[in-house]
């Protein structure tokens, strides 16, 4: 069995361990069948059929909090987080999405986890929920086919109404897995209220999750000597050599077969008297060992492998360097790799 695929499984029977004690970050697919499609006149009629099936990638960073919280005493708690990004659903009958940032401010809340509490009986858990909505609030749409309309919410819930319960606060945490839910789904409306404003046009589309699965993990070990004894200095071109090992969370060594794409090489600067930072990644020169596409080289010796020539690094500033993914739909490294150079 490959290592993405065991790796799969593995993360996949660890969903109920939550999180609490640090900021994660957990990326998933979930899949599923299109259920109900309503044409109301909009430009987004006919895009979607009933009967098709898709894919959903979406982030959970549990970081982003909004700081908000709902409290109803002991009974309906509600914790509020900005939603994380991108989040792109494809559907197969060709139509694709994708959900970035935008320039609106944060008015609504775009996730919140909520856990309710009998009334009569404080201690006995009623329901609990995890959704995102109000993307149309802070999200920029992009399609594969002209839409144009005044208003579009992505609405994505799971949801717990019967024991045992998953959720037991409202800690932003892993997901469980998807057979723990009562009921799971996804809903985009499209409105539009050029024509009649009391009575806009209006497209929905819904559909039930039938699969979920988390993007596997690795752990980056390094950089080894004599890179991790920084910051390191250099004063002339020199050859820096980026040498780690990844591993999977069995502990076993993920060699150059067992990725869908070799790491990548990442490099900020800072100017000197300056806090801001800035990418000069694509200014990296590789010298024996690293390709031009800036990604690590599986090497003879068992070490995943760049030598970076600072001769592109000649701005007086500090210079920090670490690995990130490949491909960020097949696996992430966490924690990853870093250090830094410093050029007089």
């Amino acid at each position: 069995m490959k290592l993405l695929q065991m790796l799969a499984v593995v993360m996949l029977c660890c969903f109920v361990s939550p999180s609490y004690l640090a900021a994660d970050v957990f990326k998933y697919e979930v899949s599923g069948v299109i259920e109900s499609v309503y044409n109301g006149g909009t430009t987004a009629d006919g895009l979607v059929t009933e009967g098709e099936t898709f894919t959903m990638r979406f982030t959970l960073d549990t970081n982003e909090s909004l700081e908000q919280t709902d409290n109803f005493g002991l009974f309906h708690q509600t914790m509020h987080y900005m939603q994380s990004y991108p989040t792109g659903v494809d559907f197969s009958g060709g139509l694709s999405l994708l959900a970035t940032p935008g320039g609106a401010s944060w008015e609504f809340a775009e996730q919140a986890r909520t856990v309710m509490f009998d009334t009569e009986f404080p201690n006995e858990q009623i329901y609990a929920e995890h959704y995102s909505g109000q993307n149309s609030d802070g999200t920029l749409f992009e399609f594969n086919a002209p839409i144009t309309v005044q208003w579009i919410d992505l609405t994505y819930a799971f949801w717990e109404s019967s024991a045992p319960y998953l959720f037991v606060d409202t800690a932003l945490t892993s997901l469980p897995e998807l057979a723990e839910f009562d009921e799971s789904g996804f809903t985009i409306s499209f409105v539009d209220w050029n024509v009649a404003p009391a009575e806009p046009d209006v497209t929905w589309i819904s559909g039930y999750f039938d699969s979920l699965s988390s993007t596997p993990k690795v752990i980056c070990q390094g950089f080894d000597a004599p890179m991790n004894r920084y910051p390191v200095r250099v004063r002339k071109n020199r050859v820096l050599p980026l040498k780690m090992e990844i591993y999977d969370d069995g502990g076993f060594a993920v060699t150059g077969n067992d990725l869908s794409a070799p790491p990548m090489l990442q490099v900020s600067f800072s100017p000197q008297l300056s806090n801001q930072s800035a990418d000069v990644t694509n200014d990296a020169v590789a010298a024996g060992h690293g390709t031009e596409g800036k990604q690590f080289v599986f090497t003879e010796d068992g070490y995943w492998q760049f030598n970076l020539h600072t001769k592109s690094y000649s701005a007086p500033g500090t210079y920090t360097v670490n690995v990130s993914t490949g491909n960020e739909l097949d696996y992430l490294i966490d924690p990853t790799c870093e250090t830094i150079f410093v050029v007089d």
